[in-house]
């Protein structure tokens, strides 16, 4: 059975910043130990989960301990959900997915997901007809942990995210019939290539529920801690979810990578050229080509060509300068 996280239900909403900031956000919720892992190998470490929610939004803090020899400021997190029931031929009939990463060049900052076609999820902004990204997170790491913020409505009305009722349960309803729900979270080591993973149920309080579901303070909490020794029991999904992300993560590394590189080769054409105006021209247009072709292939994001665009724009501005100057 997996770890049972409880939703307290606050007033008070979570300004979505990354850090644990003040124990005012969070008093109310009481944290959670969740066993995560690769799939294929078990448990690796505990990652702290506190939830809450205030009616209209379902706040998520993970704490992930990681040595900072690993950090990575495109590492993410994230959370998905799989209804009503598996199906050995057809898979699951619903699905929703969100991720948040640090830096917000990674595919920007957050990635709402749906479609899951048992190889690929897809995002709801490019859905017919588009839905929105009604994800929202931010990541920080403080040389110990990783702590990465979520929030999600519970009910975003857009047709691909989850519909989650007050006083109700998500996640691991074995032997319910028509109804074997799963929630997974996640977390990816983006340079290691590694995806972490562990499965939860999620009860939602209300201000009115008594017993397991209430707040602190309000009947307290029942349900044991015990941690999960079996990861990803959904099926073919699980394991090729995982397997997705880390494909993600690999093109998103060498995406990156080149990025960096383009933005090194930049810096040093102008810095190598700038005394030399006219070689300095060729070479930056030799770069803004590459860039532009790399762009089109699909190597580049596009918000890594408009910062690799910017910053060859500002030193042909000077170098442009520099030769009105030396020719008035």
């Amino acid at each position: 059975m997996p770890t049972p996280v409880v939703s307290a239900w606050s007033q008070n909403p979570v300004t979505i910043d990354g850090e644990m900031t003040s124990s005012d956000e969070w008093g109310e919720a009481m944290p959670v130990d969740v066993a995560i892992g690769k799939y294929d190998t078990g448990a690796n470490f505990n990652m702290r989960i506190w939830a809450k929610n205030d009616k209209t939004d379902l706040y998520l803090l993970y704490r992930v301990p990681y040595h900072s020899s690993l950090y990575d400021d495109a590492d993410d997190a994230g959370i998905s959900y799989f209804w009503p029931e598996w199906d050995p031929l057809t898979g699951w009939e619903n699905n929703d997915a969100g991720f948040c990463s640090i830096n917000p060049r990674f595919e920007g900052q957050t990635r709402d997901y749906y479609g899951w076609d048992e190889t690929r999820f897809y995002k709801d902004v490019e859905a017919t007809p588009p839905g929105e990204n009604n994800f929202e997170g931010s990541g920080t790491y403080d040389g110990s942990y990783y702590w990465f913020e979520m929030k999600k409505p519970l009910n975003s009305g857009d047709g691909y995210d989850w519909n989650f009722e007050l006083g109700e349960t998500y996640g691991w309803h074995e032997g319910t019939p028509g109804k074997s729900d799963d929630l997974v979270v996640y977390f990816f080591d983006e340079s290691k290539e590694l995806a972490f993973n562990g499965l939860i149920r999620l009860a939602i309080a209300s201000e009115e529920k008594s017993g397991p579901f209430s707040p602190s303070g309000g009947g307290g909490i029942t349900w044991s801690m015990e941690l999960i020794t079996g990861f990803i029991t959904i099926g073919a999904a699980g394991v090729a979810v995982v397997s997705w992300m880390t494909r993600t993560q690999r093109a998103r590394r060498k995406k990156k990578i080149l990025f960096e590189r383009f933005l090194g080769e930049v810096d040093n054409v102008y810095s190598d050229f700038k005394l030399n105006t006219r070689r300095c021209e060729t070479e930056l247009h030799k770069l803004n080509n590459d860039v532009l072709s790399e762009f089109k292939q699909g190597t580049l994001d596009e918000e890594h060509y408009d910062t690799l665009n910017r910053r060859i724009e500002d030193y042909m501005k000077e170098v442009h300068k520099r030769i009105d100057e030396e020719n008035p």
